[in-house]
């Protein structure tokens, strides 16, 4: 087998999460997904919008 080589390369990271800091509360139910203060930020018309994109990701 020949020599390994490793690199580092800077790979650009963007969040599916609005509110980076309400993470860990919308994934483990504490807090609702409508509560996120920056919903629509990712795009979204209205909340029900949002939750319905979001379902898939986190508890509403």
């Amino acid at each position: 087998m020949g020599h390994v080589i490793s690199t580092v390369q800077s790979v650009p990271y963007y969040a599916q999460w609005a509110s980076a800091h309400l993470v860990e509360g919308m994934v483990t139910g504490r807090i609702p997904a409508s509560e996120d203060p920056a919903w629509a930020d990712y795009g979204a018309t209205t909340t029900t919008n949002h939750l319905n994109f979001a379902a898939a990701r986190y508890k509403t």
